[in-house]
Protein backbone atom coordinates (compact mmCIF):
# COMPACT_ATOMS: atom_id res chain seq x y z
CA UNK A 1 0.00 0.00 0.00
CA UNK A 2 0.93 3.45 -0.60
CA UNK A 3 0.23 6.65 0.82
CA UNK A 4 1.47 9.92 -0.63
CA UNK A 5 1.40 12.89 1.47
CA UNK A 6 1.15 10.58 5.06
CA UNK A 7 3.94 9.24 7.43
CA UNK A 8 2.84 5.43 8.21
CA UNK A 9 4.25 2.96 10.63
CA UNK A 10 3.64 -0.74 10.17
CA UNK A 11 4.08 -3.54 12.98
CA UNK A 12 3.45 -7.10 13.03
CA UNK A 13 1.48 -5.84 9.53
CA UNK A 14 -0.92 -3.53 10.70
CA UNK A 15 -0.96 0.27 9.12
CA UNK A 16 -1.01 3.12 11.27
CA UNK A 17 -1.17 6.62 10.37
CA UNK A 18 0.25 8.64 12.87
CA UNK A 19 0.24 12.24 10.55
CA UNK A 20 -0.46 13.56 7.41
CA UNK A 21 2.11 15.97 6.11
CA UNK A 22 0.68 19.20 4.21
CA UNK A 23 1.52 20.52 1.17
CA UNK A 24 3.55 23.30 2.39
CA UNK A 25 5.71 20.81 4.30
CA UNK A 26 7.06 19.43 1.88
CA UNK A 27 6.80 20.98 -1.11
CA UNK A 28 10.18 21.92 -1.75
CA UNK A 29 11.36 18.03 -2.12
CA UNK A 30 10.63 16.51 -5.98
CA UNK A 31 13.09 13.91 -5.54
CA UNK A 32 11.39 10.50 -4.31
CA UNK A 33 13.20 10.43 -0.96
CA UNK A 34 12.63 6.25 0.08
CA UNK A 35 12.13 6.43 3.41
CA UNK A 36 14.27 3.71 5.45
CA UNK A 37 13.73 4.05 8.93
CA UNK A 38 11.32 5.75 11.69
CA UNK A 39 12.57 6.68 14.99
CA UNK A 40 10.46 8.61 17.64
CA UNK A 41 12.24 10.48 20.35
CA UNK A 42 11.63 9.32 24.37
CA UNK A 43 8.87 11.97 25.13
CA UNK A 44 7.32 11.11 21.69
CA UNK A 45 7.11 14.91 20.57
CA UNK A 46 9.78 14.34 17.62
CA UNK A 47 10.15 11.82 14.53
CA UNK A 48 13.18 10.98 12.58
CA UNK A 49 12.59 9.66 9.38
CA UNK A 50 15.55 8.78 7.27
CA UNK A 51 15.05 9.48 3.19
CA UNK A 52 17.77 6.80 1.91
CA UNK A 53 18.20 8.51 -1.85
CA UNK A 54 17.85 11.57 -0.37
CA UNK A 55 20.91 11.38 1.77
CA UNK A 56 19.01 12.85 4.36
CA UNK A 57 16.78 12.96 7.58
CA UNK A 58 13.56 14.65 7.91
CA UNK A 59 13.09 15.88 11.92
CA UNK A 60 9.17 15.91 12.34
CA UNK A 61 7.63 17.65 14.90
CA UNK A 62 4.62 15.54 16.12
CA UNK A 63 2.57 18.39 17.96
CA UNK A 64 3.18 21.65 14.57
CA UNK A 65 2.29 18.41 12.13
CA UNK A 66 5.00 19.47 10.42
CA UNK A 67 8.97 18.73 9.17
CA UNK A 68 10.47 21.33 10.95
CA UNK A 69 14.34 20.58 10.01
CA UNK A 70 16.07 18.34 7.23
CA UNK A 71 19.49 17.35 7.87
CA UNK A 72 21.94 16.49 4.91
CA UNK A 73 24.11 13.51 5.28
CA UNK A 74 27.05 12.20 3.15
CA UNK A 75 25.77 9.12 2.92
CA UNK A 76 22.49 6.92 2.82
CA UNK A 77 21.06 6.76 6.34
CA UNK A 78 19.17 3.28 7.00
CA UNK A 79 19.12 3.09 10.70
CA UNK A 80 18.20 5.63 13.33
CA UNK A 81 18.44 4.89 17.27
CA UNK A 82 17.52 8.57 19.78
CA UNK A 83 19.58 8.76 23.06
CA UNK A 84 17.31 8.53 25.97
CA UNK A 85 18.63 12.09 26.93
CA UNK A 86 17.24 13.35 23.92
CA UNK A 87 21.00 15.01 23.12
CA UNK A 88 21.79 12.69 20.53
CA UNK A 89 20.79 10.68 17.31
CA UNK A 90 23.10 7.70 16.63
CA UNK A 91 22.80 7.16 12.84
CA UNK A 92 24.12 4.14 10.28
CA UNK A 93 24.72 5.22 6.42
CA UNK A 94 26.33 3.20 3.81
CA UNK A 95 26.61 3.79 0.12
CA UNK A 96 26.41 0.90 -2.71
CA UNK A 97 28.54 -1.78 -2.34
CA UNK A 98 29.59 -0.83 1.08
CA UNK A 99 32.22 1.13 -0.38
Amino acid sequence: MISIGRIVMLFAGVLCAIASLTASARAAQTDYLSPSALAVDSQGKTIYIAEETANQIAVFDVAAGKVKKVISLPNRPSGLAPAPNGQRLYVTAGVPNGR
